[in-house]
């Protein structure tokens, strides 16, 4: 049942209705979209219409065990777990190109994460790393990154990833980073440093 009635959003841009398992927010240039509780709640913590989702664009679609519903400025997650995840900004955008949740990267683990010159988020089965140099790159969890890490992540020998994870033609697996190139062929590492 509806808790309100039709109301005006503090930017003045839109309305919503708060209902009892969640609420509909409505903009001309949007449409009208539903928003489940616990997904209306992680999407408050974030600032609502006025933080980095901004309004909702899409209906939440259940993904496996999981949901996502896509916002002007990202996604928005239930997880198999019941977690709830955002990921917007150059690492949301990049997700997105990747497929999201259905990409091979899964569902957000956790939010983006600020270090020394960027951001990174973790998701199930690998990491999205943007730096202003580099742009937007992911790498899958295995052994390139367990290689990156000992080198020091991101601010080690190899620096930030300049590529995505690609195969190659021996029947492996590499990645490209500032400083060189990390690569697994027939189950064993090989680094090449520029």
């Amino acid at each position: 049942f509806p808790l309100t009635g039709e109301t005006k959003t503090p930017d003045g841009v839109g309305r919503f209705v708060h209902f009892q398992h969640g609420s509909v927010y409505w903009t001309p240039s949007t449409g009208a979209y539903a928003i489940p509780r616990d997904m209306f709640d992680a999407w408050g913590k974030n600032g609502y219409e006025r933080g980095d989702l901004k309004y909702p664009v899409a209906e939440a679609n259940q993904v496996g065990e999981g949901y996502v519903q896509k916002f002007q400025g990202g996604f928005l997650t239930r997880n198999p777990d019941g977690k709830n995840q955002v990921s917007f900004g150059a690492i949301g955008k990049k997700y997105k190109d990747m497929g999201g949740v259905e990409s091979p990267l899964g569902f957000p683990t956790d939010g983006e994460k600020k270090v020394e010159g960027g951001f990174f988020q973790e998701f199930e089965h690998g990491s999205i790393y943007w730096s202003p140099e580099s742009g937007a790159h992911y790498i899958l969890k295995g052994a390139i990154m367990d290689e990156w890490g000992k080198k020091g992540w991101e601010h080690g020998e190899f620096g930030w990833p300049t590529s995505d994870y690609s195969e190659i033609a021996a029947g492996g697996l590499k990645q490209e980073f500032q400083h060189g190139t990390i690569s697994e062929v027939m189950g064993r590492i090989q680094t090449e440093k520029k």
